[in-house]
């Protein structure tokens, strides 16, 4: 049974806060969940329309997955990637599991290299420090590996060197650097 707005939104644990046309700006002060779809009416489900999520925040996972249970078996079978069934603008379903696609010139974004450690050299192990009162998300980046966790108090550092524990920039380090 295909998904109506309302239905994703009420199995994530998410409000509805409005609608907005194409090319409008939401009217968010932050980050959130934006779904695509091309019914107004959250409710609404005239024929052949669905709602497929767009990328954001910690609930995209629980949206996507709402929505390929809720892909038909007969609409499965005419998909390019029966197995991943993801909604129209969504190509992974979850880090390093992509549906296949009929899509011409398609490309991955490599992610862009970090910076490199200024003591040890090691570009690898080179994480951002993250401030402030960590949300699950958060947390979960940090158990995975990809932020370190720099505590409520901003400091200067934005940098954490896994190998060798350096955090950098510091305010010594940019005066000593600037000579």
């Amino acid at each position: 049974m295909p998904s109506t707005v309302d239905a994703l939104l009420r199995d994530a644990g998410l409000p509805w806060v409005g609608a907005v046309r194409w090319h409008e700006r939401p009217p968010l002060g932050g980050p959130g969940v934006y779904l695509v779809a091309r019914a107004k009416d959250p409710a609404a489900l005239p024929a052949n329309l669905a709602a497929p999520p767009s990328p954001a925040a910690q609930a995209e996972q629980r949206l996507i997955e709402a929505f390929c249970v809720g892909v038909s078996s007969a609409t499965r079978t005419a998909l390019h990637d029966p197995e991943q069934p993801l909604p129209f603008a969504n190509l992974q379903r979850r880090p390093g599991v992509w549906k296949r696609h009929g899509l011409g010139g398609y490309r991955r974004v490599q992610p862009r290299p970090g910076p490199r450690c200024p003591d040890c050299g090691d570009g690898d192990r080179v994480l951002p420090i993250v401030y402030g009162s960590p949300a699950a998300a958060l947390v979960e980046a940090f158990e995975r590996g990809e932020v370190q966790l720099g505590g409520c108090t901003e400091m200067p550092q934005q940098w954490y060197c896994g190998r060798c524990g350096l955090q950098w920039p510091d305010a010594l380090d940019s005066v000593e650097r600037s000579r």
